[in-house]
């Protein structure tokens, strides 16, 4: 009993020491990412609620590409920490060139049809006419940076998935610091540019993905790691077996935040046909909850990276404890969470200039019942991103997540808010709803252990021919 509670305590000291280590770079690099949304959006809002809408839906369509992007790199990510924990580089190599085919390949369709059907795409949002004026051009440019996300979002979480959090850290810096050049420079008319208003928000955010992904490839093959080397004769051994192997893990989880994003758009349909200044309002209010989101995601991010490396040595009981670990912190996240809500509640009305105004109204309300849904979503969100996708339970997961938001959060924003047409905020109090029902779900899965699979072991047999 001594020596087990020894070597207990000597396990938390190092879960605390890894955690740490992980999850500061992780917020770092979330807190940067997010304030260039911020500030990107801060200078557009000079240019009117009409501009903020415009880039609102441009940016809700691209949030579908997003999920896919996010879903395709996550179940890369299941197999890519386990090789990792096996020390098994040729599997490895091998996953990230299939995450990047399928990825680029995606983002080419969605690039497309963003610069050949933009009234069509920007119509199931909006239909406002000035705000369809405005936001074709931003979405045929900002278009094009789809196929750069691909390569970006690969190599990123390449190195975030082997523990080098602190690349991913630098790159969300540098992001940010470009992207706030370029829109200074292309949004005003600065540093002899022309001025081109919400164009230039969109060149702006092309130049600096252009900047980023550069700086990214540079690194990548220039530094001494190991997973460069050898890399494009990994390229030579995808065939139909592996990608079928990859894809029974990742469509599960690109379906999920596929149907998760898709829902989100569901409702910003809603609020579109509510006004104009509503669904500006609502879009503010998206960048506040983004905020909110930074402690929680860095937590369940920090959950995936030291869950997977764990599997791949095969500790199956110290991952089961990692996992209950992970599980009572995510009240931490959630409280965090709220306090930051609760910190920006007044600062967001000065810093946009809508205080007395119909949107400044929309973003106070939903923001107070934000900070309520921060603790649940915080609990549910450290299981789901964190636990359960690590652990390869694809399936569940997906029934659990986007099941809750088509069953739950859908049919009641559309009630609320086009059938009764109640006030805004208590349409997006259906939040609450879905992570309420979500809550029981969760803690059951996690006690069964039923989350874990072996996922790395049938794409490894696979033929390298």
């Amino acid at each position: 009993m001594l020596s087990e509670s020894v070597d207990l305590k000597a396990e938390k000291k190092e879960f605390n020491r890894k955690f740490l280590s992980i999850i500061m770079p992780l917020l770092v690099s979330s807190i940067f990412s997010q304030c260039l949304t911020f500030i990107d959006q801060w200078m557009v809002s000079t240019l009117g609620s009409t501009a903020i809408a415009a880039v609102g839906v441009s940016t809700n369509f691209f949030s579908v590409y997003f999920t896919f992007l996010y879903g395709c790199n996550t179940g890369a990510g299941i197999y890519l920490t386990r090789y990792w924990g096996q020390k098994n580089i040729k599997d490895f190599q091998r996953i990230i060139w299939t995450a990047v085919t399928v990825t680029f390949t995606v983002g080419l369709v969605m690039c497309l049809a963003a610069m050949i059907f933009p009234d069509i795409i920007i119509r199931l949002f909006n239909r406002d006419p000035l705000v369809i004026e405005k936001a074709k051009p931003y979405m045929r440019i900002v278009a094009v940076s789809y196929l750069l996300d691909a390569i970006c979002y690969a190599v990123s979480f390449c190195f975030r998935n082997i523990g080098n959090v602190k690349i991913p850290m630098i790159q969300g810096i540098g992001s940010m610091m470009f992207n706030m050049l370029f829109n200074y420079m292309f949004i005003f008319g600065k540093l002899g540019s022309p001025k081109l208003g919400v164009t230039g928000a969109a060149l702006g955010t092309l130049a600096a993905r252009i900047v980023e992904l550069i700086g990214l490839l540079l690194y990548f093959f220039l530094s001494d790691n190991p997973i460069r080397k050898n890399l494009f004769k990994a390229l030579k051994t995808l065939n139909v077996g592996l990608y079928k192997e990859y894809l029974k893990t990742s469509l599960p989880l690109c379906a999920n935040d596929m149907l998760w994003s898709l829902g989100l758009s569901f409702y910003y349909m809603v609020y579109g046909k509510r006004g104009t200044e509503v669904y500006a309002g609502m879009s503010i209010l998206n960048t506040m909850e983004m905020f909110a989101k930074l402690a929680i995601m860095g937590f369940a991010g920090a959950c995936t990276i030291m869950l997977g490396i764990e599997m791949g040595s095969a500790d199956m009981p110290k991952v089961y404890r990692y996992a209950d670990r992970f599980n009572r912190v995510s009240i931490i996240a959630g409280l965090v969470s709220c306090s930051i809500i609760v910190a920006l509640m007044l600062p967001v009305q000065h810093i946009y200039g809508i205080k007395g105004t119909l949107e400044g109204e929309c973003v106070r309300n939903c923001m107070c019942v934000l900070a309520i849904y921060c603790i649940p979503n915080a609990v549910n969100c450290i299981k789901v991103e964190g636990i359960f996708r690590s652990g390869g339970d694809v399936k569940y997961l997906t029934l659990m997540d986007a099941g809750s938001i088509w069953m739950i959060g859908m049919p009641l924003t559309l009630i609320l808010g086009l059938i009764f047409k109640v006030d805004i905020w208590y349409v997006y109090a259906a939040h609450i709803a879905i992570e309420l029902f979500k809550l029981p779900l969760g803690q059951r899965r996690l006690r069964s252990r039923k989350w874990y699979h072996n996922v790395t072991e049938a794409v490894s047999s696979v033929e390298n021919n």
